[in-house]
């Protein structure tokens, strides 16, 4: 069963992605053994972990697309530049791909070495919970500290370099910690479900402009990955060799000023911890174009959008915007429609559940002067694919 784990904050909150049951080492350990291949200008250097560490050891676990780890490199930049010379060691491991690495390295360079960690080995070594993520190991190969890079101070480390006084350890991460209010606000929960069973509660997908969140138990990387990217499911097309493992996920992005929160963080950290990619092809494909000769319908009633049942034989979309309407008919009948309605708000529309397409919009019409009428275009898909 997949650890629970809490965020531990600091100005921004630790992203979290779980995918076992794995834990750090315990301090005062051996370090355990990995391997990990660095990337030099032009190839990637293989190394072994050595026994014979000069001084110590930081190992520094991040990801492109973890915003707290920017801040952790900053730190650890500023370590390296003070007391490299002095004995101390930095890798910094992902497990992403060498071209993702390479082309955010370009844009953010750091002097230190920088390592991919070949099948996560290094990671599960290590019992990688949360990132950003770091261990710190003497010369004896002895692990003395776990935790957030960004608390490590230059006089802490340089302590650890003269004294082997190892620096102080930060405040439990399971505890349950949250962000204060107005603070930028980041959590990500990605675990294996431990059934493997399929739940059949929907997923919850918020939006409110500056706060966003997307909670869900036991669903396939493709349904989860819809939600995230709010595509029905004919605009997102699944390989055969995708994953069918159920995942549980907890998101939550808060963001200030005038920055605004996006699910593509949360895109990202499934795709690179599941080992998925996704590419783009254009194809023609038939598009459904939709329009409104009415141009104004009643606004509806209902706070809270819902698509369902209404009666036993009768669907309805209630308090929806033209965009979730489209959506369910997309689902529904597995065919691409385009919005030119220019309708801005929210509506009630209710129909015969699984009738015809041709019933539906000639229902659309004669109820909502909505008409929907087929074009060729060139379209741009989405393929999910394992890595």
């Amino acid at each position: 069963m997949a650890a629970s784990l809490a965020a531990h904050f600091i100005g921004f909150c630790a992203v979290i992605a779980v995918l076992d049951d794995i834990r750090p080492p315990d301090v005062g350990r051996p370090m355990p053994a990995f391997g990990y291949s660095i990337l030099a200008d032009k190839e990637l250097i293989p190394v072994t972990v050595q026994k014979n560490i000069r001084r110590a050891l930081l190992v520094d676990f991040w990801a492109t697309w973890c915003t707290p780890c920017r801040e952790a490199t900053r730190r650890l930049s500023d370590l390296h530049a003070k007391l490299h010379d002095k004995g101390l060691h930095i890798v910094a491991m992902t497990t992403e791909q060498e071209p993702t690495v390479r082309a955010f390295l370009k844009n953010h360079p750091v002097p230190y070495h920088v390592a991919l960690d070949n099948d996560s080995l290094a990671s599960k070594a290590f019992g990688v919970r949360s990132l950003p993520f770091a261990v710190l190991v003497d010369n004896q190969s002895v692990v003395r500290w776990t935790g957030d890079p960004r608390i490590l101070t230059e006089e802490a480390v340089q302590r650890f370099l003269d004294l082997g006084e190892a620096p102080a350890s930060q405040p439990d991460s399971n505890a349950g910690a949250t962000a204060a209010a107005g603070e930028p606000y980041l959590l990500i929960r990605i675990s294996r479900s431990a059934d493997q069973e399929r739940n059949s509660i929907g997923i919850s997908r918020g939006d409110t402009g500056t706060a966003i969140s997307l909670k869900c138990k036991s669903k396939p990387i493709p349904q989860i990955l819809r939600a995230a990217m709010n595509v029905s499911q004919p605009r997102l097309v699944v390989a055969d060799n995708v994953s069918t493992d159920l995942y549980d996920i907890e998101f939550e992005q808060r963001m200030c000023g005038e920055n605004h929160p996006a699910f593509d963080v949360l895109v990202n950290a499934i795709l690179e911890q599941t080992r998925h990619s996704i590419s783009y092809v254009s194809v023609e494909r038939e598009v459904w174009i939709a329009t409104c000769r009415n141009k104004v319908l009643d606004e509806s009633k209902h706070d809270t959008p819902s698509i369902g049942f209404q009666k036993t034989d009768e669907y309805s979309a209630a308090g929806v915007e033209i965009p979730q309407l489209i959506s369910a008919i997309e689902a529904r009948y597995k065919l691409l429609i385009q919005d030119k309605t220019e309708l801005p708000g929210r509506y009630d529309f209710s129909w015969k559940f699984d009738v015809p397409f041709d019933d539906l919009r000639r229902t659309l019409q004669a109820k909502y002067g909505i008409e929907l009428r087929a074009s060729q275009q060139m379209v741009t898909i989405p393929i999910l694919k394992a890595k």
